[in-house]
């Protein structure tokens, strides 16, 4: 995404997008601390499985609102504003059996920057990320990537913005992933599908992004795929056509994209039923790394306001009653995911209401 600078008064704050090509501010700490510091240990691995995996779904810079509410009548032209369920009929489906989570009880993104990498990172440490920018780098903390594959667990992470492979592992050679159209090694493990995804999505245009961005429907074939085939215990996939297209200030477009996330999840839902009972027993979450701001065009430290996103859990062990009664973060998306997968993951009151404690 291009970043988008924006000075506040005397304090110089930064409104960015995912492309930023400017270092905005690097911590001043080293971030070597994390939800999963005490169970990502190295030693030898010893292959297993789980009958319980988890998907998570990611889903760029996306409002509250049109989740909630549905469509901003103030922006919806020629037609009648359609409700949340209607905009996202499948998100409302994986939530009739789960618990969609952002309004009796608010999601945020920890910040202080609400911007994307320190957002991804926040979610694969179960952390807040000392990171207030896209250009920090790799995260020194072990993730919930790490810990999964150091425990005999198989994780891959497929996404459209290159720059995630940087937040979801501490060490690059545990990692299997495509992150945009060439970062990452995704072991196609002989499988001549996935070779010929990774073969086309090389040579894709990165519109609606830049850089090395992979667009939306490229990512969700693909990750389809290597759950059909791969069939890992923890899959991570990154959207992020909405964030780009909100940037552009095209809300149609916004919504647009927004409606093809949820048709992805309507697929991911389709492939979780054939697989019979192990996707009877997945847990699949959906998330936004940010929201945006009351403008809708940016987000970031300018606009407190975009912290706030939502977050969807369904499956066999989500309480159908009462939901956690507390503020979730973006951490909580990989400390629960951790206490789901038995890699650990530090408690919150959100992995208190998950595990049913």
């Amino acid at each position: 995404m291009r970043w988008r600078p924006l000075l506040v008064g005397a304090l110089g704050l930064f409104v960015v997008g995912h492309g930023a090509s400017h270092a905005l501010a690097e911590p001043r700490v080293s971030e070597v601390q994390s939800a999963f510091s005490r169970t990502a240990t190295r030693g030898r691995i010893r292959p297993r499985t789980t009958a319980e995996p988890v998907v998570i779904v990611a889903i760029d810079g996306v409002r509250p609102r049109e989740v909630f509410e549905g469509e901003d009548p103030a922006r919806v032209q020629g037609h009648a504003p359609r409700s949340g369920r209607e905009l996202l009929p499948n998100l409302y489906a994986l939530a009739d059996a789960g618990r969609l989570i952002g309004s009796d009880e608010a999601v945020v993104a920890s910040g202080p920057a609400y911007v994307s990498l320190p957002g991804y990172t926040e979610m694969f440490t179960g952390s807040p990320s000392r990171c207030a920018s896209n250009e920090c780098g790799r995260t020194r903390a072990p993730t919930l990537v790490d810990a999964a594959v150091l425990a005999g667990l198989r994780a891959s992470v497929v996404t459209s913005w290159e720059r995630i492979c940087l937040a979801a592992a501490q060490a690059p050679e545990l990692l299997d992933a495509s992150c945009g159209r060439h970062e990452g090694h995704l072991d196609s493990e002989g499988d001549t599908l996935i070779e010929s995804l990774l073969e086309r999505d090389a040579a894709l245009s990165p519109s609606p992004g830049a850089a090395d961005y992979r667009p939306d429907w490229a990512t969700a074939e693909l990750a389809i795929r290597v759950l059909e085939a791969k069939r890992p215990d923890v899959l991570f996939v990154g959207l992020g056509d909405t964030d780009e297209l909100a940037h552009a200030g095209n809300y149609a477009a916004y919504v647009t994209a927004l409606g093809r996330a949820d048709a992805f999840l309507g697929a991911l839902r389709a492939t979780l039923a054939a697989e019979g009972e192990r996707g009877r027993n997945t847990t699949v979450m959906v998330v936004t790394d940010h929201g945006r701001s009351y403008g809708f065009r940016d987000h970031g430290a300018a606009f407190p306001e975009s912290r706030f996103g939502f977050l969807l859990v369904s499956g066999p062990r989500v309480p159908r009653g009462e939901g956690p009664g507390a503020e979730v973060t973006l951490g909580d998306v990989g400390r629960g995911a951790g206490r789901l997968l038995g890699v650990g993951g530090e408690d919150s009151p959100f992995t208190t209401w998950l595990s049913g404690r």
